[in-house]
């Protein structure tokens, strides 16, 4: 997926955002590397059937790293760039969207990356059903209609129903889609990019 740089900074208040992967990657990736914590999914802890694995929600950062280690041993390891590196890639390919959170508790300072999906995340069960939880990515996808095979796999990959195939190429619906990114990490053939939302 392509991404184009968005050069100046968001504001947000008590939300989460979505970020497509390669954002939540370079998060992992900046510079100086940033002290991390893996801990239990609140959400899949709580859904008695919900996905697996559960240690997915990622604490990024000083000194919220630390604290929730310290408080929540049994919930919470610190992990190494590479185990962050990896539990984002392997979500990406589950389908699970990533969000970054800042909240008013927080000073309004992100300090973490959750990955989210629609059977366990309250926060994205409460979106689907009309409540404004979440905001977007910045990025939308482009379709490359010559390279498209017409598999589909966007349609039933994108968990806000945002694209679909009327004759038998993708049409996008720019009030749903929230620019997460998996329909062009899904793509088989790489006919679709993100690229800045017209928003």
């Amino acid at each position: 997926a392509k991404l184009v740089a968005v050069d100046h900074p968001v504001i947000l208040k008590d939300m989460d955002q979505v970020i497509p992967y390669p954002v939540a990657k370079s998060i992992i990736l900046q510079d100086p590397l940033p002290s991390l914590a893996v801990m239990e999914c609140p959400c899949r802890v709580q859904n008695k059937t919900g996905c697996q694995p559960r240690d997915v929600c990622l604490v990024v950062g000083e000194p919220y790293a630390s604290f929730i280690v310290d408080h929540r041993p049994d919930k919470a390891r610190r992990i190494t760039v590479a185990e962050a590196l990896d539990i984002i890639a392997a979500e990406e390919e589950r389908g699970h969207i990533h969000t970054a959170w800042f909240k008013d508790v927080m000073h309004n300072r992100f300090y973490c990356i959750c990955n989210c999906c629609t059977c366990c995340c309250l926060g994205m069960q409460s979106y689907l059903r009309g409540v404004p939880r979440l905001t977007h990515s910045g990025y939308s996808p482009r379709f490359a209609y010559d390279d498209c095979i017409n598999c589909s796999i966007c349609v039933s990959t994108c968990p806000f129903h945002a694209i679909t195939l009327p004759d038998g190429l993708p049409v996008l619906d720019e009030d749903l889609c929230m620019g997460c990114g998996l329909c062009c990490s899904h793509c088989p053939n790489d006919a679709v990019e993100l690229v800045l939302s017209p928003h």
